[in-house]
């Protein structure tokens, strides 16, 4: 919205509430016209004053945690994620950002059992693949990032990084089967030309296997933007 539709919303909205103070439809509304005008404590009052008055509104409960989000609130992110995902198990955008945030806060163990649950309602989305892969990895547990990696270019045959991810967690396990890990170089080098990876390629040919670690972590998906949450399907 632009600043004077923001500001109408808001007079708006101002109006209800202070007719009825306990219109949640009101007090929301308050919340997402201070959420963009980044007055993120006005709407974390809002959120936090509906769910006084309907608790179990997952809605609010994902919004709030965007809202910590915002202010780098992570714990209280994570809270309110998981209360979002008590009342509706199959948020997309709850699941896929509280994975995510566990993820990038050492907390992969949690995330795994989280994620799953992401692959189980959505089993044809490859974000939730391709985080589950990254929290296996993350844990020693690089066999089974693997077939989350191998899992997602079954559904796209065409993506690059799921190839990234695979080459980095066969690197891991080069002593194991280093044919296998040449095999994969060859097939990331055709994503990835003329990059590290190529090169990756090329020494494993001249090496049969002997690839050197990776010096990085497998690419990691980016939490998602904020959107409306209601347009989950």
């Amino acid at each position: 919205m632009q600043n004077g539709k923001l500001q109408e919303a808001a007079n708006i909205a101002q109006q209800l509430v202070k007719a009825d103070p306990n219109n949640i439809a009101a007090q929301c509304l308050l919340g997402q016209v201070a959420m963009q005008a980044k007055d993120f404590r006005f709407a974390e009052a809002r959120f936090q004053q509906v769910l006084k008055l309907e608790p179990t509104n997952a809605l609010v409960h994902f919004d709030l945690a965007v809202v910590f989000m915002y202010q780098h609130d992570y714990e209280s992110a994570i809270v309110a994620m998981r209360q979002t995902l008590k009342y509706m198990p199959n948020h997309a955008s709850a699941i896929k950002e509280l994975g995510n945030v566990l993820i990038h806060h050492g907390r992969s163990s949690e995330a795994i059992e989280v994620l799953r649950t992401g692959t189980e309602h959505y089993p044809k989305d490859g974000n939730y693949w391709l985080s589950l892969g990254n929290a296996l990895g993350d844990i020693g547990r690089h066999e089974q990032a693997i077939d989350c990696y191998q899992h997602i270019i079954s559904l796209n045959p065409n993506v690059a990084i799921p190839r990234s991810n695979i080459l980095m967690m066969a690197n891991y396990q080069q002593h194991r089967n280093p044919g296998k890990i040449f095999a994969m170089s060859k097939d990331a080098a055709k994503f990835y030309p003329k990059t590290t990876i190529h090169n990756g390629a090329n020494k494993a040919q001249r090496s049969h296997g002997k690839i050197a670690h990776a010096s990085h972590k497998p690419a990691e998906i980016e939490p998602g933007g904020r959107h409306d949450p209601r347009q989950e399907s």
